[in-house]
């Protein structure tokens, strides 16, 4: 399709901006409950998530002691669950996601721009992006 390094790059930019936007959005939604559930159903994957990475970066060191406690209590226990989502929270990684979804749609972005793609793919990738970035 091309062989201009500058467009190659954009492309390559835009392709990790979108695959970092997918992972946090997946990251993001595993914290949200289902509909009628009044917590979400957390496994110990949750442990590789980008919240739990902030929080145990953050938390002062009872506040990790507490995040460890209720990682190893999962996926069978409800108040370990909620405890770790109120971790989550007081730590700010909720806020943390959201402002890395939308870095993530800004550098996207700006990536595409760089790739030149022609009409109208170009829309539909910055549509696609935007539409990702919504929560």
């Amino acid at each position: 399709a091309t062989d201009d390094p500058a467009r190659l790059e954009g492309f390559s930019d835009f392709g990790r901006h979108l695959g970092m936007l997918l992972q946090i959005m997946d990251d993001f939604e595993d914290l949200k409950a289902d509909s009628g559930k009044a917590l979400p159903v957390l496994t110990p994957e949750i442990s590789h998530s980008l919240a739990v990475a902030y929080a145990a970066g953050v938390l002062p060191s009872a506040g990790k002691e507490h995040l460890e406690q209720c990682l190893q209590a999962l996926p069978g226990d409800q108040a370990a669950a909620s405890e770790l989502i109120q971790l989550i929270d007081q730590s700010g990684a909720t806020l943390y996601l959201l402002a890395e979804i939308e870095r993530q749609v800004g550098l996207g972005l700006a990536a595409l721009k760089m790739a030149k793609p022609e009409a109208p793919a170009r829309e539909r990738l910055a549509v696609l992006l935007n539409e990702l970035g919504k929560i």
